[in-house]
């Protein structure tokens, strides 16, 4: 049976999405995981700019029987989207929703006003179910039949039937990673992906993670478990990605530093194959990182050049509150551990907590500053569904967005604090990740060193041009005239399928009434935002 696999294209607007195209690879594992079946992977992050031209092109090209449409929560308002075209196309074609967000609210879809746009949803890992879901749709198409059944009998699925949905239960025994085959990287239509003009491919050596961090969405998904594939097979993964042409490998693991001698033999075997002349990007734990300096100098030497660090916050009672445990002093040293050996670190911060004030949310900015952090995930807690931080919120009525999904990214302010609201909260994200952006001030030394001639042409070329014109500009612009523009631009860049623009309808990303207090009438240059 021909597939067709869309990955959808949203990300947090921040992400600078011109530089940076980064693969899906959970479609890859899928099409690898049906050799019997013809599966194509249309990631639509590679059309951001003609969405609807590139799913009639996919279409066209594929002819597909079946479709499937993958994303998070903040994106499944674009895969309902993409299901309307698939729909309008042809409406014979199975339609198929799966991974994070059909896994949590599958019965919420189900019951929706969304549920004819689809035929199925797969839940949990699609590898145990995907191949099985198309085997029993070909015998069904080669019986020319409209029954059901082979259906029931397919763990974590859910379907139609007479007009019903009915949900399997889930797999009882959890995925056993090295049985899978690899990512068949090949099956993707537009095989564009870059990092800083070098390509790039994505990497798992686990999944799952067994913290309890209470704003995480991975237990709904995989439980507080933790698997590991064997490193050889990593390796081999590795060696297939470069045969690809990838020179920037990503470890998208949930947490690689659970296991830290493990990581440690994956660096000493990637040395040995010789992979030590490729670049490296990771996400890891602040405990991890910041306790093993040995580890980070052995990453160093095979090429990590990216270290995204999960720093949360640097308050202890929000980090209690998010049962992170006072990882403040560990943040410190993982910082400095990673600056020593050359690597940039990324820091992710968490802010919104229900008792912030700004003088709250000030220090946490400050903490990357002078620590030099070269780039900044900020983001404000999100009440995301089936998460004990959403109970929690709902609880205290601190969310002010329960249900438009669409801004469920982090960038959004969903929530307000017994002190702030959500339109401070968001006031308050954008100008401190302003006044300490990259975009205004010379690259740290790390990024220096990585990348020489680019930053000598940025420090005394590129940031002394925009300074000047920023501020002649915007010289008149008040605090909240530049706030104002830049969230309308944010706001555009993942609106696929709304055209109302923000001012008629939203405040600062959700149905507020838009408002100027009076304390953010200064002039933009004076407080130091241009």
């Amino acid at each position: 049976m021909k597939a067709l696999l869309f990955a959808m294209p949203d990300t947090m607007p921040n992400f600078r999405t011109g530089l940076n195209t980064w693969p899906n690879l959970g479609l890859c594992s899928l099409a690898a995981s049906a050799p019997d079946h013809e599966v194509v992977v249309a990631d639509l992050c590679c059309r951001r700019k003609d969405i609807r031209a590139g799913v009639k092109e996919a279409l066209e090209t594929v002819k597909p029987r079946f479709v499937g449409v993958s994303g998070m929560t903040f994106q499944f308002n674009t895969m309902c989207g993409v299901a309307r075209l698939v729909r309008e196309h042809d409406p014979d074609i199975n339609i198929c929703a799966g991974g994070y967000h059909p896994t949590l609210m599958h019965r919420e879809i189900a019951d929706g006003e969304q549920s004819d746009l689809f035929d199925f949803l797969i839940r949990h890992e699609g590898e145990q179910s995907f191949p099985r879901l198309l085997d029993a749709l070909g015998k069904i198409e080669n019986r020319k039949s409209k029954t059901k059944k082979g259906l029931a009998n397919i763990p974590g699925l859910s379907f139609r039937d007479n007009g019903q949905w009915v949900h399997n239960p889930p797999p009882k025994a959890q995925l056993d990673l090295n049985t899978l085959a690899l990512p068949r990287r090949t099956a993707r239509l537009w095989p564009r992906f870059g990092i800083y003009g070098k390509r790039v491919a994505l990497v798992e050596t686990s999944r799952g993670c067994t913290m309890a961090c209470k704003f995480c969405s991975m237990a709904g998904m995989y439980g507080r478990t933790y698997r590991e594939y064997d490193l050889q097979r990593v390796l081999d993964d590795v060696t297939a990605a470069r045969r690809n042409g990838a020179r920037f490998i990503g470890f998208i693991d949930d947490n690689i530093t659970l296991n830290i001698p493990r990581f440690d033999k994956l660096c000493d075997m990637l040395i040995a194959a010789g992979h030590d002349d490729m670049r490296y990007v990771v996400q890891a734990s602040s405990h991890g990182i910041g306790m093993n300096p040995g580890l980070v100098r052995k990453m160093s030497r095979v090429g990590f050049a990216i270290c995204f660090l999960g720093i949360e916050n640097i308050n202890s009672r929000n980090l209690k509150l998010m049962r992170k445990g006072d990882i403040a002093d560990k943040s410190r040293r993982a910082i400095e551990n990673l600056h020593k050996n050359n690597i940039i670190c990324i820091g992710g911060i968490i802010i919104g907590h229900p008792d912030d004030r700004e003088e709250d949310i000030a220090p946490n900015y400050e903490f990357l500053r002078d620590h030099e952090v070269e780039y900044y995930l900020d983001q404000i807690i999100c009440p995301y569904p089936k998460t004990v931080s959403r109970d929690d919120l709902l609880r205290l009525g601190m969310v002010t967005n329960p249900d438009d999904y669409r801004y469920y990214n982090g960038f959004w302010a969903n929530v307000r604090t017994k002190h702030l609201s959500s339109d401070d909260l968001q006031f308050l994200k954008w100008k401190y990740h302003r006044q300490h952006s990259l975009r205004f001030r010379p690259e740290p030394k790390t990024v220096s060193r990585r990348f020489p001639i680019s930053s000598l042409f940025r420090r005394y070329a590129l940031l002394p041009f925009r300074q000047m014109r920023d501020r002649r500009k915007y010289a008149h612009f008040t605090e909240y005239d530049l706030y104002r523009m830049s969230i309308d631009k944010a706001w555009r860049r993942s609106q696929f399928f709304t055209d109302k623009p923000p001012s008629s309808h939203l405040d600062v990303g959700h149905p507020h009434p838009l408002r100027e207090p009076k304390e953010r009438g200064r002039l933009a240059v004076e407080a130091g935002l241009i």
